[in-house]
């Protein structure tokens, strides 16, 4: 695909946006022709990435978890990464890039365990859906301390998840954080964390969650010997 640039990978700060659909698409106008950001986009399909290259410094023609997996060399720059696909995007990354003895096995997240918010959603392959909402947001909610909405106060919804620790699972939490209004994502080095604690930790089973203050994503996993 075109390139603006001309840099190669890994040398020069840049957001990543992981998926080139409807909300990856929006946070490509947003942060590079509103913000004027350094904007990559990865996706596989080359008719996304065709209508959004003259908007971005760089398209490219990839599978998004697994060029992460490819390019180990971003994770030593400032990248930030949006995820805009339909998948657990850290906890499938971690699935792939996992290091660390044995194998890693997708669990289903007991009910019992999941915190009481307004919706849960259960996904393919263990996925839990969590939101503070359980109507459609705006699409430029700024995330104020009260819901745009309904004017109600609440507590970020990753320090809600921190009260999983302990529970017999160990936890880690990436949290997603606003670069515009309706727009958020998280440093590549956060994966590395990930990697790290899981890899080093002694717990055997995980919960994995990616959270803004309103919306989360959650995966669990038992590291089999």
């Amino acid at each position: 695909m075109k390139r603006k640039g001309g840099g190669q990978i890994g040398d020069l700060e840049r957001v990543l946006i992981i998926g080139a659909g409807k909300f990856g698409t929006r946070a490509v106008h947003i942060l590079s022709n509103e913000r004027g950001l350094k904007v990559w986009v990865v996706d596989q399909d080359p008719e996304r990435l065709r209508a959004i290259q003259n908007s971005c410094e760089e398209a490219v023609l990839a599978e998004g978890v697994q060029f992460l997996v490819d390019h180990k060399e971003l994770f030593s720059q400032g990248v930030i990464i949006v995820p805009a696909l339909p998948v657990h995007l850290a906890y499938m990354w971690l699935r792939k890039a996992y290091s660390g003895p044995g194998a890693l096995k997708s669990l289903h997240i007991p009910d019992e365990l999941l915190p009481a918010v307004s919706f849960r959603m259960r996904g393919d392959d263990g996925i839990v859906y969590l939101s503070h909402a359980d109507f459609p947001c705006p699409d430029d909610c700024p995330e104020p301390s009260e819901c745009t909405v309904t004017g109600q106060r609440r507590k970020p919804l990753y320090e809600i998840l921190e009260a999983l620790e302990g529970k017999g699972f160990g936890v880690s939490i990436i949290k997603s954080r606003q670069l515009a209004p309706g727009v958020g994502g998280y440093s590549i080095k956060e994966l590395s964390s990930l990697s790290n604690k899981v890899v080093k930790g002694p717990e055997k089973k995980w919960i994995v969650a990616t959270s803004c203050k309103c919306h989360g994503v959650l995966s669990a996993f038992e590291i089999l010997d």
